[in-house]
């Protein structure tokens, strides 16, 4: 994980830059997946972009239901 999105990831919500962390943490689960051709598991995706599972689960429903995933 590139060093930008990792000190995304432990920002607040919408911290001073002007950065909304839930559209990092999208995007970075993303760009985990585009790296694996087989896909990844939950687990998997979690611990790439050092996430809960609940969030990375949540982030991932709700790009399903967007069809992103």
């Amino acid at each position: 994980m590139d060093e930008l999105l990792a000190s995304s990831l432990s920002a607040t919500e919408s911290d001073h830059s002007g950065r909304v962390q839930s559209l990092v943490r999208a995007f970075g689960i993303l760009d985990a997946l585009a790296d694996k051709d087989d896909g990844l598991t939950l687990t998997e995706i979690a611990k790439s972009v050092d996430l809960p599972r609940s969030t990375a689960h949540r982030l991932l429903s709700t790009m399903q239901a967007l069809r992103y995933v």
